[in-house]
């Protein structure tokens, strides 16, 4: 599922199932009242380890080394020294 204002954004990086147009805001507003919640937590506990090992090889790249730098470690520096917004 993507959704994006412009219409010309949609599937630009990936393979789009279902396309959406729309401010993301009041999209999501507009689709909330049709979620209905799932008392099956088995997708979202596997989602969940999966990022969460994701996560950890991610961190374990972003630790400083004697060697060169490391993006992700660049990366998580921006990300922990830039403002919020």
């Amino acid at each position: 599922i993507q959704i994006d204002i412009t219409p010309g954004s949609i599937g630009a990086h990936s393979k789009v199932d279902m396309a959406l147009v729309g401010d993301i805001k009041a999209t999501l507003r507009a689709l909330l009242p049709l979620v209905e919640e799932k008392s099956n937590r088995k997708f979202l506990d596997k989602a969940l380890e999966h990022y969460r090992d994701a996560r950890k090889g991610l961190d374990d790249l972003a630790k400083l080394s004697d060697k060169a730098i490391h993006p992700q470690y660049l990366a998580q520096q921006i990300s922990h020294f830039a403002a919020d917004d």
